[in-house]
């Protein structure tokens, strides 16, 4: 019953992937009513700033905000930028990131960085020493940019064996 139950996870999972994992029209506002982070396949809401990212699109149909082929790499890009980029910046605290990520003059930074703490329950200005500290950071960043779960754990673990 228990492997019953395992491969209809599975199943359902792979559905739900199958369908991020295409190319969103972005010629209506929302279509289908999905965030904008899936319609580009960007689940942090990337902004097109000139890096040429793995798996990337060109020209963004959507600016200023980057598109991606598929979740997996707009999701690599997220973790290349949190974990690698910001880090050797010395970004490595919720805080430090977000402020970052996030800035002021685009966003309620208090608002993002509170958020991201609750869900992850970390200390704003703990050090992330762990791959699964940043793991639930980059995960609590894309809740807040979508308002659901949308990097669930095989899709960051897709995405980070890819970088």
């Amino acid at each position: 019953m228990k492997r019953f139950f395992a491969v209809l996870a599975g199943i359902l999972l792979f559905t739900e992937l199958s369908k991020a994992n295409t190319v969103m029209d972005n010629s209506a506002p929302n279509p289908g009513g999905r965030s904008r982070g899936m319609r580009n396949n960007n689940p942090g809401n990337i902004k097109e700033t000139g890096t040429n990212w793995k798996g990337q699109l060109k020209p963004t149909q959507d600016p200023p905000f980057a598109q991606f082929e598929t979740m997996v790499y707009g999701t690599r890009a997220m973790i290349i930028l949190i974990k690698r980029t910001y880090r050797n910046m010395g970004l490595n605290t919720i805080r430090g990131i977000v402020s970052r990520y996030a800035p002021p003059s685009e966003n309620i930074t208090d608002a993002y960085i509170n958020a991201v703490s609750r869900r992850t329950g970390l200390d704003p200005d703990r050090i992330l020493a762990t791959e699964g500290d940043y793991k639930n950071v980059i995960q609590a960043m894309a809740y807040h940019e979508n308002g659901f779960d949308a990097v669930p754990d095989i899709l960051y673990y897709q995405a980070n064996r890819m970088i």
